[in-house]
């Protein structure tokens, strides 16, 4: 599943995992944005721009069942579902107040039980909730301007720093399936390249590096293989897969439209 604007405007579509068997989802002339598979892979929640406020939706696999879960009050990141599949995380920023602020946000899935778990700008746009009970998400604080990759129980406490980045900045964190390790982004050579490590922060180790901007890393539901966004030569983005250990890169989509915002599912 991946957002593209092959159509004129943000929709979003699925295909196998070979780049076949396209379909597109969601059918109208509004911003659909940023799904995400729920753990069973029979419901997708995402994002609707274009409206204001936007909405946090939920629908089926199919594209039908949509539902709002909850209207937002700005630009909020990609929802991203807890592992039972009853709630989902996501970072707010709420531009309703003088000077916007950035949180990490809970929900149940039916729009209930709002909770805030991070402090008023300790976070920035993305976030991720592991099979191992933790939340991992990006936060500018104690370094500012730099933006590094923090964990914390689903409750916001027992926060832990997993990088320290003094001159770069750690994006677009996610689990693994086994929620033993996290793919994320580096910026450190001018571009987005893809990281793995422990779910500790340690073992740090380079995916990709060509000099190009791969980004919205997810896994496959064995945890073997990335998917992933790369800008190509007419600086859009496409899909990609790669082996975790950097082998049998390939490309999903050629449309040299707006493709990017990947995620996969075992269905």
């Amino acid at each position: 599943m991946f957002t593209s604007d092959r159509d004129g405007d943000y929709d979003i579509w699925t295909m196998r995992a070979d780049g076949s068997r396209l379909r597109k989802l969601t059918r109208n002339r509004i911003e659909d944005r940023c799904p995400s598979w729920s753990p069973n892979g029979r419901w997708i929640a995402f994002t609707r721009r274009n409206v204001y406020p936007p909405d946090l939706l939920v629908m089926r696999a199919d594209g039908s069942g949509l539902r709002r879960v909850l209207k937002l009050r700005g630009t909020d990141s990609c929802p991203a579902w807890s592992p039972d599949g009853r709630r989902l995380v996501f970072v707010r920023m709420d531009n309703t107040l003088p000077t916007p602020v950035h949180a990490v946000y809970t929900v149940a899935a039916n729009g209930s039980a709002l909770r805030r778990l991070t402090p008023l700008n300790e976070a920035w746009e993305n976030a991720d909730w592991g099979r191992n009970g933790r939340i991992v998400f990006e936060s500018t604080y104690a370094i500012e301007g730099r933006i590094n990759i923090w964990s914390m129980r689903p409750d916001g406490s027992d926060r832990r720093r997993l990088t320290e980045a003094p001159t770069e900045s750690h994006l677009h964190p996610r689990w693994s399936p086994d929620g033993r390790r996290i793919v994320f982004t580096n910026n450190r050579n001018g571009d987005e390249e893809l990281y793995v490590m422990n779910a500790d922060g340690s073992g740090m180790k380079a995916i990709t590096d060509n000099g190009l901007n791969d980004w919205d890393p997810g896994w496959s539901p064995d945890g073997r293989k990335l998917v992933f966004a790369r800008t190509v030569g007419n600086r859009q983005p496409e899909i990609f897969i790669a082996n975790a250990d950097r082998s049998g890169e390939r490309r999903l989509t050629h449309w040299r439209r707006y493709d990017s915002e990947p995620d996969w599912t075992r269905r």
